[in-house]
């Protein structure tokens, strides 16, 4: 094996055991990979995949059911944060235990004592009991031991949530700062875009097995296309005492044709037909309210059908449009229903998930460098411009 390589993870696989059923469960399914001295590493991969399973082999938390892994120079796991600090001791003897459980020499711990303190900004604290403390705390305590020297290797696992925004930019600072002086990362972080401003080779697993070992940006083609299930087409004839016989809903392109996944800068229709089949009171509202994969309502849209006399029976169309450059990059569902608001409200039907579509975007088509989803839950394109002023 080449002393080139930092870590060399070679036919790893990890099987649980299943209590009623007699094939075990597979986590990891020969997974190879190696890591050069210097070189940043970001790891992707939906949940369940495996993601935090591999780091901890890697890290040694769990044993591998077969391959092998060879880890050279100092290797600090930011993995569990904090698991193996004792509750009932003090923050200034954890630091001490937990230091040692990391394998970092009491030497070094005692040299960097006062700056673990410091960078924790736990100093009214440390000589309480970790019970006392809150898990934010604990988690900066622990992040504060685990980096108080600079390791060959670093491996993160979703532990940049700790603290507030200025600690987490304090985490980040310190991992930008052991990244130029030389110590390889292997990174896991469900935001795309953080991952792919500190690597530049990607890894993506999928079920266990390690689907893309590439470039960042291969990975990123592949990671940000949505491939979600969409629902383009809808029917519904109610079964209660209802004036509406019948309704339909549709999603389509520009072009009219039934359409699930669209561009960030695709004008996305919606079709609605709803079906009455006796004079009723005033006034029907159809509601296509647009939810996204968190469940918040990004926007509703509603279109009243008025008349100046009885609503007369037949078939009411109404046509919506979303703007191009509107909806950010995700999974989106419909939530479509239809009322009647006079004399009272009457729902007629309410459907949680009518439609479901992606909104995607290729990086030729972005205009900035960053990669992933951009935050916020819409997309408005806003026009800017840069100048420099003499």
């Amino acid at each position: 094996m080449s002393h080139e390589y930092i870590l060399e993870v070679d036919g790893i696989s990890k099987h649980y055991k299943r209590t009623k059923r007699k094939t075990p469960f597979v986590a990891l399914n020969d997974i190879s990979f190696k890591i050069k001295k210097g070189e940043s590493i970001g790891l992707v991969g939906k949940n369940g995949s495996g993601k935090s399973t591999l780091l901890k082999v890697i890290s040694g938390i769990i044993t591998p059911t077969s391959g092998e892994v060879t880890r050279r120079g100092t290797v600090v796991s930011l993995v569990e944060l904090g698991g193996g600090m004792h509750p009932d001791l003090t923050g200034k003897e954890n630091i001490f235990l937990y230091g040692a459980l990391l394998g970092i020499p009491k030497k070094e711990l005692k040299v960097n004592y006062e700056n673990i303190i410091a960078f924790s900004e736990l100093e009214d604290f440390i000589d309480q009991p970790l019970h006392n403390y809150s898990s934010g705390m604990a988690m900066r305590l622990g992040f504060s031991i685990a980096t108080c020297i600079r390791p060959d290797l670093l491996l993160v696992d979703e532990v940049l949530g700790v603290g507030d925004q200025k600690f987490r930019q304090k985490c980040l600072k310190r991992i930008t700062g052991f990244i130029q002086k030389g110590t390889s990362l292997l990174m896991v972080h469900h935001h795309f875009g953080l991952v792919a401003s500190y690597c530049d080779r990607g890894l993506m697993l999928e079920k266990g097995e390690l689907k893309i070992n590439s470039s960042i940006g291969e990975l990123a083609r592949v990671f940000l296309r949505n491939e979600s299930q969409v629902i383009t087409t809808f029917k519904i004839n109610p079964e209660n005492d209802t004036p509406i016989t019948s309704s339909q809903l549709e999603i389509t392109n520009s072009e009219g044709k039934k359409c699930g996944s669209f561009s960030i800068d695709d004008t996305i229709h919606l079709s609605a037909k709803v079906a009455v089949k006796r004079n009723q009171a005033l006034d029907l509202v159809l509601g296509m309210h647009v939810y996204n994969s968190d469940n918040h309502m990004v926007f509703p849209i509603l279109a009243q059908v008025k008349q100046p006399h009885d609503l007369e029976e037949g078939v009411f169309l109404v046509d919506s449009e979303i703007p191009r450059n509107l909806l950010n990059t995700g999974t989106y569902r419909i939530v479509f229903g239809v009322s009647s608001i006079v004399p009272t409200h009457i729902m007629h039907f309410l459907v949680e998930d009518a439609l479901q579509f992606n909104v995607n975007e290729s990086l030729e088509s972005r205009e900035s460098s960053f990669m992933g989803k951009m935050p916020g839950m819409v997309r408005p394109n806003i026009k800017t411009s840069v100048s420099k002023k003499d």
